[in-house]
């Protein structure tokens, strides 16, 4: 039997009169949605990008690094901007900034917030940050986990998709809500770390048997990096090279056609030849373009075997059976 809780008891008791609120109380509930909250903040309230911003936001933010008492939640909670997310609430505001705490540029006292001065920076880009698509926040405390083994603590000042102009400010407000790769903006000692512990073509095989479980976990899924201008750089050829393929495919397809038209008696079999005979040959650099194997070979077993014979240097692999035996 169900009975209503002013029977059972359960009521909340009203406080008495002239008396203060009780205290608000920052429990699992709030720090619950305070990480979803965190999530989209992240991005936002980041003195790195809020230096490249020109917004409410962004200017209170600047304004309060230079200031020892810091920005009261509520001041953040009445931009347009943090409105825009759907927060109404001061404690939900302070939980996921104190959510945020970790990143190392942002630190609340109370409900005053604290910013670290967001100038110097480098961005990187980090591939498989997770084996499945994490959130803006697991991202970063990936990245905190990769660089413990150097004993630094990282300060992760923008997460972005991991492609050309992400940390732009036009885009980074707009950056998918979960990634496996990123392109991230951090300290210089921690890009360091990043791109010489985690390089893109090293072997990680150098770590301990008794590392953290963190960094085993990060380095197991697969985590590498680069700097952003060598990734640009790849960015850049593989589009020049997929939109010289598009258009000679194009080209290749107009021959075909017009060779049809002009000897409609052609077999079809001749097709396909013909037109494996005028496929590009160019690719990126370092693709291999074909390989033979056996016959009754597995293809992730096949894979395995690539993967272990050039450790980290295997991007992507794509298997495809052949047509004649």
């Amino acid at each position: 039997m169900l009975l209503p809780r002013s029977v059972a008891g359960t009521k909340r008791r009203a406080p008495p009169r002239g008396g203060s609120a009780p205290p608000v109380v920052l429990g699992a509930r709030t720090a619950e949605g305070g990480e979803a909250l965190a999530c989209a903040l992240l991005n936002w309230l980041s003195p790195w990008a809020c230096a490249r911003r020109d917004d409410a936001l962004a200017a209170l933010v600047r304004d309060a690094q230079g200031t020892p008492d810091g920005v009261h939640v509520a001041r953040l909670l009445a931009t347009p901007e943090v409105a825009a997310l759907g927060c109404t609430s001061s404690a939900e505001l302070a939980a996921a900034i104190a959510q945020l705490a970790s990143l190392g540029w942002a630190r609340l006292n109370g409900f005053h917030v604290h910013f670290a001065p967001g100038d110097a920076a480098d961005v990187v880009f980090v591939e498989q940050v997770s084996e499945r698509a994490c959130s803006l926040l697991d991202a970063a405390r990936t990245i905190h986990a990769a660089v413990a083994c150097a004993a630094h603590d990282a300060t992760v000042w923008a997460v972005g998709a991991p492609t050309l102009g992400a940390l732009d400010a036009g885009c980074l407000a707009h950056t998918p809500a979960t990634l496996k790769s990123a392109c991230v903006a951090v300290d210089p000692n921690t890009a360091h770390v990043l791109c010489t512990r985690y390089d893109w073509a090293l072997d990680r095989r150098w770590l301990p048997s008794d590392a953290r479980r963190e960094v085993l976990q990060a380095v197991s899924a697969g985590l590498r990096a680069m700097p952003h201008e060598a990734f640009c750089a790849r960015a850049r050829e593989y589009e020049v090279w997929q939109r010289e393929l598009v258009q000679r495919n194009v080209r290749a397809a107009q021959q075909r056609a017009r060779a049809a038209g002009h000897d409609a008696d052609a077999a079809p079999a001749e097709a396909p030849a013909e037109a494996a005979a005028e496929a590009p040959r160019d690719y990126p650099r370092g693709t291999i373009v074909a390989l033979a194997r056996t016959r009754g070979a597995d293809a992730a077993a096949y894979k395995a075997v690539l993967a272990r014979g050039v450790p980290n240097r295997a991007d992507y692999v794509d298997v495809q059976e052949d047509a004649v035996r």
